[in-house]
């Protein structure tokens, strides 16, 4: 990744050298600062050794580097006509960034034995991205397989400790991870329409099971449903145009407190 460095040198007619064996990939761009002096650039070139060497008058001007994060000496050297001058310039090159895109992890249910899924992260500079649970007990990781052990929540975090030239860099998903059924009613017989809504939504399949039914917002607050209509046995219709809009979960629970959700999308 290039990095911008200013290096201000009030020195005329001079070759300026990089002391150290430094393993610069290359060296480039010369541009005039508004000093009030003239620069006259006359050639820049890298040495064998890994130096860069620039050649000119120079009342100021911003070089273009890319070494390893660290701090290198700038000295000046003779050649035939100028004598060296005793000045060393400190160079600091920092430790560029890096991002971390980590995909969606979907909405996760557990049916009661160990399921496995499959984690996807990216860094922007192309390093390997590890990956941690915060609850070991609910989402276990090895390597980039996930596997979930039961129920709860979960942050899921996509790391990368950085290196030499990068610094370090997450990216962290919270997973609720619930029931996929419980005694009595399965979700996949469960149907809520239409979803997204902006006013009424059906819930469907209940069947006149001893359930309760609420609705809670994307931050876990549960949100009074004073606005019910039974419409049969079967089915029983919600106003919610009153509410902002966002993701919520209507959480179906039993006598024997288990539950699971359905998200809505009130648009």
């Amino acid at each position: 990744m290039k990095k911008i460095f200013l290096l201000i040198l009030l020195i005329f007619s001079v070759n300026i050298i990089i002391a150290q064996d430094l393993n610069l990939v290359w060296g480039k761009t010369m541009r005039p600062m508004s000093l009030g002096i003239a620069n006259l650039g006359r050639s820049i070139a890298n040495g064998t050794d890994g130096s860069i060497y620039i050649a000119g008058l120079f009342g100021g001007e911003t070089m273009d580097f890319d070494p390893d994060a660290g701090v290198y000496a700038l000295s000046k050297v003779e050649n035939d006509n100028y004598n060296p001058t005793d000045i060393i310039q400190p160079l600091v090159v920092n430790k560029a960034n890096q991002t971390i895109t980590f995909e969606v992890i979907p909405a996760k249910t557990f049916s009661g034995t160990p399921e496995s899924f499959t984690l996807k992260a990216t860094s922007s500079v192309g390093l390997p991205v590890q990956f941690g649970s915060s609850n070991t007990s609910v989402i276990s990781i090895s390597g980039n397989t996930a596997t979930i052990l039961g129920t709860g929540i979960a942050d899921i975090t996509a790391f990368q400790n950085g290196n030499t030239n990068y610094n370090a860099a997450n990216s962290k998903q919270t997973v609720s991870i619930i029931l996929s059924s419980i005694d009595g009613v399965k979700g996949k017989d469960i149907f809520l329409y239409p979803n997204p809504t902006s006013d009424i939504v059906y819930i469907q399949g209940l069947k006149q099971l001893d359930v309760d039914i609420h609705l809670i917002n994307a931050k876990g607050v549960e949100i009074p449903l004073l606005n019910r209509t039974i419409i049969n046995s079967n089915t029983i219709a919600f106003d919610i145009s009153s509410l902002p809009t966002g993701l919520y979960f209507m959480k179906i629970t039993n006598t024997k407190e288990q539950s699971f959700s359905i998200k809505i999308i009130k648009k």
